[in-house]
Order: C-alpha cells, then structure tokens, then sequence
C-alpha cells in the first residue's frame, strides 16, 4: 500500500467535513489507515449539522491482511462499522490480494482517507456517469492504535498467512446478505486473481470495482479493458503520481530529471494546464475522469480539495489526452515488495 505522509490528529475529521460541505458525498476510508473513527466523526457532525442525511453518503472500507481468515472477516467488519459508527457501509473490499498471518504486533503506519463525489454503485454492480463521475479528495493521519496491521518477525520480515482470498470473498458475500454492507470489491488484483474469482462455484455477488495504482506514469490499459469486459469498474488510486513514494524517490534519484521528472514537473502537463486555467493537478484528474476511471488523488488542505472539485468545467481533447498517455513509464511506485514472495502477490504478471 502506499506510504503516505503523516499529518496531526484532527485532520481527518476536518477535512472530510470541509469535503462534504464542498459537495463529496463518498468517503473511502480502510481499517489499516487508522482513520475511520474520524470519518466517523465528521459524518455523524455533517448529519447532526443538516448538511445530509445518511442516505446521501456512499462509504466505503477495507479489509486489511490481518483478517482474511474466514473465521475474522467478519469481526473485522462489525470492528470497523463500531469505530465508524455506522450500522453499515456501502461497500467493503479486500485491500490486497496477500493475507497476514495473526499476531500480537502493534505497528505504528501512516494512513489517509479519500473522498468521492457522487458514486453511482447501483445494487452489486457499478454504473460510470461521465456527466457526474469521481472526483476525490483525502486527508492524512497518523495513529498508533493499528493493532495488528504488519506482523513481522524477529528480522523485520512480514510474516505472510496461506489463506485464500477465495475462502475470504465467501464471507465478505455473508456481509452483503447480513446487511452490513450493501456492496463488496477488492483492491490490487490481477486480471488472473479476478478471473480465478468470477469463476468460483457458487459465486453470488462479483465484486463491483478493482482499485489499483494508475496515473500517466502507468496506464495499466490491459487490466483496465480485462475489467471493463468483466463489468467491473476500474478506481485508480494514486492518479496523481506516487511523488512521495520512497521507491518513486529511490527511481528519480539515479535516473535524470529529463527522463523521469515529478508529475508536476512536466511541461506538457504545465502547457495544458497554463491553456486551460487550470493547475497540473487538475488536469491529470480530467484526463483519468476521460478515460473513465474513478480518481483518487489525496489532500488534507481545504482549499486543494474544493480545487480537486473543479474539474468538470473543461475537456481535453483526443490529442491531449494522447499527450497526457505519452507519460506513461510503466512504473509501479505501490508495488508493496515485501510481500512478493507470497503466492497471491499481484503484480508477477503484466497485469
């Protein structure tokens, strides 16, 4: 998962209530980022203040690796409906495809949370409206109360469970028909890992989205069409680039700036934005809302979140959108190594 930068307490809850008054009505939040007591806080606040009722919110949560076991998927769940403090969510998912095995370990992470406008998960499937697609913003947090969340062992090495996110997807299904969430999906499968899953006997519900790592430095159009031709809906998480990534760092530190600057730094991406009015931020969220995906980029400052908002008042053109793609290196920045000896890890294959 992506290493995010800490921010103080209280962040969380104030940024998802300035995004809900700007108009975001689903909020994403995980058990490992540590922050749906404050998602929760600032949801009950937005209710109790008249600015929505419950039912105009999409929330959705995740299972982390710790609990894919059959027998914890569903403390997990009531867990993370308690500290949201909700009777249930819109949508769970799987987080990642590798299990963790269960231990004692508390581990200090850095966490965020995103923010979506006007989801249209329809029942179990997943409806893309162009006119009103995602636009996102997040808050960060760090927290100390993960339980948990990376169990590793005397030499710092995560220790890894066998368990099967097939047996896992089985009680997330036992969610939906207990009412605890409406929807479920996953995060960071492979177009293997979806098809051994849609294909298992006695599926009752295919999960609605895959959130996976996609911006111009990766396009990922393979796994994109494999899904779209599934019905499943594509969310790109890190739609901005992974700047802050210790292996984007690592990357640009021996590679030149000429051939492998920051996404902000790009000059094709600066003159479309100098075209347009609008900054580089903006119009790399355009350019994924056009290739209809759901965006997911982060914030915790007011203002970048009302302008990560303002989106749907310009569009690129056929070219633009080419110019945007030609970024593409096909570099992972989230490709989570330390678990890539696991039989489950995802990214052994092209997509």
């Amino acid at each position: 998962m992506p290493n995010i930068p800490e921010s103080p307490k209280g962040k969380v809850a104030e940024a998802v209530k300035a995004a809900i008054a700007y108009g975001y009505r689903h909020i994403d939040c995980a058990w490992a980022y540590g922050t749906e007591a404050e998602v929760g806080q600032a949801i009950k606040a937005k209710i109790d203040d008249g600015t929505v009722k419950r039912e105009d919110l999409f929330i959705t949560t995740k299972l982390w690796n710790t609990f894919h076991r059959p027998d914890l998927v569903e403390g997990a769940m009531k867990d993370s409906l308690e500290r949201l403090g909700l009777s249930y969510v819109d949508l769970y998912l799987i987080h990642w495809t590798v299990a963790f095995k269960v231990t004692r370990t508390v581990t200090i992470m850095s966490l965020h949370i995103i923010c979506f406008l006007e989801p249209l998960y329809m029942g179990r499937r997943c409806a893309i409206s162009m006119s009103k697609n995602y636009c996102i913003c997040s808050a960060l947090m760090h927290d100390e109360d993960t339980g948990e969340s990376m169990p590793r062992d005397a030499d710092v090495i995560l220790i890894l469970s066998d368990a099967d996110y097939l047996d896992t997807w089985k009680e997330m299904e036992l969610l939906v028909e207990k009412g605890f969430t409406k929807s479920i999906c996953v995060s960071n499968f492979n177009s293997e890992q979806l098809q051994r899953l849609l294909q298992t006997e006695g599926l009752k519900y295919a999960p609605v989205t895959n959130q996976v790592e996609i911006n111009p430095y990766i396009l990922n159009n393979k796994l994109i069409s494999f899904c779209r031709e599934k019905g499943i809906a594509i969310t790109a998480y890190s739609p901005l680039g992974s700047s802050d990534h210790p292996a984007f760092r690592l990357v640009t530190h021996f590679i030149s700036d000429a051939a492998f600057r920051q996404l902000f730094d790009e000059p094709s991406l600066q003159e479309l934005g100098n075209k347009y009015g609008k900054t580089v931020a903006q119009v790399v969220l355009r350019w994924g809302l056009q290739r209809d995906t759901i965006v997911t980029p982060k914030s915790v400052t007011p203002s970048r979140i009302k302008e990560k908002f303002e989106v749907f008042d310009f569009q690129l053109t056929e070219e633009e959108m080419n110019v945007v793609s030609a970024l593409d290196r096909n570099f992972r920045a989230c490709a989570f190594a330390a678990i890539s000896k696991s039989q489950h890890y995802p990214f052994h294959i092209k997509f």
